[in-house]
């Protein structure tokens, strides 16, 4: 459970800085945002990352068999968690952005408007995806 948290957190950081990435640079390409994902994502969840893995290596210290084994077993664990979010979550950013894969629930948005749009017709497209977007979770065309 720990190692899950790890990842998650170091995921959740990838793609938050991800996001940032697409308002920083609005222009650049996506191989320039990856660039920028991975100095500033990459290096502080690294430092993070190994921080915890560090803490649990220092039971390799105790007198105790098993609790050097265990901080063995978790420290490695820790930094091979790092190691393969690091190589396979952001080429998946990647993907996602291209619209090459589809996930369920990230193109809910995209397609609650399309639809709006399809029936009220174009005029109120951009209203509707300020109002998706923004704001309290409510329906699509319900008042503020």
């Amino acid at each position: 459970f720990i190692m899950i948290g790890v990842g998650a957190d170091i995921l959740f950081v990838f793609a938050h800085t991800w996001s940032q990435s697409g308002r920083s640079l609005p222009d650049q390409s996506l191989a320039r945002r990856l660039t920028w994902t991975y100095k500033h994502a990459g290096l502080s969840t690294c430092a993070t990352t190994f921080t915890t893995a560090a803490s649990f290596l220092a039971n390799l210290a105790s007198s105790l068999r098993p609790l050097r084994e265990f901080g063995l077993f978790m420290g490695l664990c820790c930094i091979c968690t790092y190691l393969v979010v690091v190589v396979l979550f952001p080429p998946l950013l990647i993907v996602v952005e291209n619209n090459t894969l589809v996930v369920p629930g990230w193109s809910r948005v995209s397609q609650l408007v399309q639809a709006q749009v399809a029936q009220r017709g174009g005029s109120e497209a951009l209203d509707l995806l300020k109002q998706a977007t923004s704001g309290p979770p409510r329906a699509l065309g319900a008042p503020p």
